[in-house]
C-alpha cells in the first residue's frame, strides 16, 4: 500500500522530533564534558584557532 500524505507528514514529525530529542541529548551530553573540563576545551580550541590562522 502506498504511503498517504497522512502517514508522509506523521512520519516526518516523528523522525523530526527523534531528531531534536537526540540533538538536545547529545549537546546536554557535550555540555557536561565541557563543564567538566573548561581548561581542557579552551586550550582545545585556543590550539585549533591558531592552527587555522
Amino acid at each position: 500500500s502506498r504511503p498517504t500524505a497522512k502517514n508522509i507528514v506523521e512520519r516526518q514529525a516523528k523522525t523530526e522530533k527523534g531528531e531534536i530529542e537526540y540533538a538536545q541529548f547529545h549537546l546536554s551530553h557535550y555540555l557536561k564534558l565541557v563543564m567538566a573540563q573548561p581548561l581542557f576545551f579552551e586550550c582545545n580550541i585556543t590550539a585549533i584557532w591558531h592552527n587555522q590562522s
